[in-house]
Formats: C-alpha cells, sequence, structure tokens
C-alpha cells in the first residue's frame, strides 16, 4: 500500500540523483530541469514529441528491439520517474508505446543508464544553456563494447517557453540516426493511485 511505500522511500536521505552527480552546480539549473530532476518519491510529466527514425534497416531493427518510439510529427509523452534504491526507474510512453530504462549513480559528473542487458556511461553536463547527458562507454553484461560499436547520444534538456525541453539523438557508426525524439513535458499533478501504479512498476 501507499503507506509501505512512503515509509520506504523515507528512509532514503541521500540527494536526487541528477544533484548528486552535478553537485555544486545543481543550483544553476533552471527551475524546469530541477524539477524534472529532482525525484523525491515518484513524479510524472506530460507533453509532446516530434520523433524522427533512421533509414538503415539495421536502425529499424534496433528500434524495435529497444522499443523506441515510431516515426511521426507529433505524438503525445508520458514520462513517470520513481526513485529507487540504487538511482531512478524511468518509462516514457508516446502514444501508448513505452520504453524503459534503470539510472544510478557513477561518481561525480556521471550517470549510468540500463536498458535491458545494455549499460551506458553518461557525462551530465551544465553548460549554462543546456544540460547534456553523453554516452561515453558501454557495456554489454560485462563485456565492454567497443568503440565502433558504441552508440553516439548527446541528449540536451534545456528551457524553451518556459518549459523542461529535450532533444534526444542516438546514432551507431555505420548505420547512422537511429532515432531521434524532440519536445516539451510539463509535471504532471498526480492523484494517489495513478502515483501508487507508477511508484509499483519501479520495484
Amino acid at each position: 500500500g501507499s503507506g509501505c511505500a512512503t515509509a520506504a522511500f523515507a528512509a532514503m536521505t541521500t540527494p536526487s540523483l541528477f544533484a548528486e552527480a552535478l553537485g555544486a552546480g545543481w543550483k544553476d539549473l533552471p527551475e524546469p530541469l530541477r524539477d524534472m530532476h529532482y525525484v523525491e518519491t515518484a513524479q510524472a510529466a506530460t507533453g509532446e514529441a516530434c520523433v524522427t527514425r533512421g533509414q538503415h534497416p539495421a536502425a529499424r531493427l534496433v528500434c524495435v528491439f529497444f522499443g523506441f518510439p515510431k516515426a511521426t510529427e507529433s505524438v503525445a509523452v508520458r514520462v513517470s520517474m520513481n526513485r529507487t534504491k540504487t538511482g531512478e526507474h524511468w518509462v516514457r510512453e508516446f502514444g501508448g508505446q513505452c520504453f524503459k530504462s534503470r539510472l544510478s549513480r557513477a561518481g561525480p559528473g556521471h550517470v549510468f543508464e540500463k536498458f535491458g542487458p545494455f549499460r551506458f556511461l553518461l557525462v551530465v553536463t551544465w553548460d549554462g544553456e543546456a544540460l547534456t547527458l553523453q554516452v561515453c562507454k558501454g557495456w554489454l553484461g560485462p563485456i565492454k563494447l567497443p568503440s565502433w560499436v558504441l552508440p553516439r547520444s548527446a541528449a540536451r534538456e534545456y528551457v524553451a517557453a518556459g518549459r523542461f525541453a529535450f532533444d534526444v539523438p542516438i546514432a551507431l557508426p555505420g548505420i547512422g540516426l537511429i532515432v531521434r525524439y524532440q519536445g516539451w513535458l510539463t509535471p504532471e499533478e498526480q492523484g494517489v493511485d495513478r502515483l501508487e501504479r507508477d511508484v509499483a512498476a519501479a520495484l
């Protein structure tokens, strides 16, 4: 029930994942970015996105494997973020199609992001205009990925029209663009029932 979940999360006294990664730089983030990344227990945001997919046949296979969204000029988006003992669990829904990842601590200036058996180390930087999450290393299980198969991705988060905005391109060497999704999000006011479902999805 919600009492057990609340008690479990109340025991977490460490900073939120991105606050810890950015350290003193956390306070420099504009409010829409801090609001999105300050996951105390569970929260969600809704908005809209444009999705572009690469044309290479291999790009389509990668999209299917990871559950990346289909190409569209406009689609409703919902992102739920749930705090766990090791980090955060993100569920991204594009028009009912969803893909999930788990983020965890990786020391100052970095976070890990895990998609199924794949784990990536991301460099997290704030340049005064955008928060950038750039893939710098990756593993398939215990095997480190060589640079020639490492995804090229530098996701950007910034403020546009007073809202949290995102631009996430993902490419692979020799294949080119896999997928790119761009759009905006605003925090969702969650009722208790919806919050409980989001928390349960992270456990």
